[in-house]
């Protein structure tokens, strides 16, 4: 499950990983805005990705895959909302 924070509408925390074992919640595409990596773990496996969204219709994609393989893929808007789907690990629907 990916984890956001909402701090107000032009910023969003994402916690990130990136497992020995497959498993990875990362950000894969983005429009229209920026990310700053924050707080990386001792191991590097687990950071914070800020994302600072420039317009109204900015959005970024994270995709999460997890220990056993599945794919998700999120969108999250500027405006707050978030769009889901399951994806293939080459294709995302979003």
């Amino acid at each position: 499950m990916i984890k956001m924070n909402q701090e107000n509408k032009e910023k969003t925390i994402i916690n990130c990983r990136k497992t020995g074992n497959g498993a990875s919640t990362t950000v894969v595409e983005e429009f229209d805005s920026s990310i700053r990596i924050l707080n990386r773990s001792k191991s590097g496996n687990h950071w914070d990705e800020e994302v600072t969204f420039m317009s109204n219709d900015a959005y970024v994609i994270v995709q999460d895959i997890s220990n056993s393989q599945k794919h998700r893929c999120y969108k999250l808007c500027a405006d707050g909302t978030t769009i889901s789907a399951s994806c293939r690990e080459d294709d995302c629907p979003l």
